[in-house]
């Protein structure tokens, strides 16, 4: 099933390199301003929260959908604050997964690649209850990506030290449409090992998902590429030797900051 996914993608583009990818923008902006994207020729990951969930009627759906049909590709953030994966509550882990549902039925409505969620898992809470806090999100995932057909479902890393939580819960929830989505800002505020180890250890012949964002390493400030400390450098080296399926969205936080981060980018990763 994941060479079918990567063949879904590659339609989109011909190819997936840097050349192709993704910038974030909210929901109510894309709305707004989706010439924009068409005429800066890019694709959009559309970040959709929970209350702006609650307002999409059947209506604004076949908009969506009319918008979308003029894009090459597209990709949907899930909302992320207060959503439940694998916490003790099973109440408020069925509300969390009646939301994603709805995403996930949004996201084939309009033929979006990736669907990106936070597992949200949290050390404070439940680094004693890992097994618990485990098997409630495999349980959550299962049944979230039970289904034959694109969208991937791409885990986020947050406050995450290592990659080891999250590919035991891909290891547990064992279906092919689940796959990784490395954020490298989150990474440089909170990992404990190098993003080359980090992406070493991904080196499962599934497509991952990437999020390019900057800071200095003390707060997840989502600057644009080059203007924190990450090495860029090495990234762009890293990554085609890697010889991975990978995929890239630019999260700018800001419509001002969507212009320079796409002016960084295409300097460090497209320039000759």
């Amino acid at each position: 099933m994941s060479n079918n996914y990567h063949r879904s993608l590659k339609r989109c583009w011909g190819k997936i390199v840097f050349d192709n990818y993704f910038v974030r923008v909210t929901f109510d902006l894309f709305r707004r301003k989706y010439s924009k994207f068409l005429d800066l020729k890019i694709d959009p990951e559309i970040y959709i929260d929970s209350e702006t969930l609650n307002r999409i009627t059947p209506a604004i759906l076949l908009e969506m959908k009319e918008i979308l049909s003029k894009f090459r590709c597209n990709t949907i953030h899930a909302p992320f604050l207060d959503i439940s994966t694998g916490g003790y509550d099973k109440e408020i882990r069925d509300l969390s997964l009646k939301k994603l549902k709805k995403i996930i039925g949004l996201a084939q409505e309009w033929n979006s690649k990736i669907v990106v969620v936070h597992y949200n898992y949290d050390r404070m809470y439940y680094r004693e209850y890992l097994d618990l806090w485990l098997n409630n999100a495999a349980s959550f995932f299962r049944e979230l990506s039970d289904y034959d057909a694109p969208p991937l479902i791409a885990l986020e890393n947050i406050n995450d030290p290592t990659p080891f939580v999250a590919l035991k819960l891909e290891e547990m929830i064992n279906r092919k449409n689940i796959i990784h989505c490395f954020d490298f800002g989150h990474h440089n505020v909170f990992g404990e090992i190098s993003f080359s180890e980090w992406l070493f250890y991904l080196r499962s012949g599934r497509h991952v998902h990437l999020h390019f964002h900057d800071n200095i390493g003390n707060n997840d400030d989502h600057l644009p590429v080059g203007e924190g400390n990450i090495r860029w450098d090495i990234v762009k080296d890293l990554l085609p030797d890697m010889k991975i399926n990978f995929s890239v969205t630019l999260e700018p936080h800001s419509e001002k900051d969507m212009m320079k981060t796409l002016k960084n980018y295409r300097k460090l990763f497209l320039a000759s």
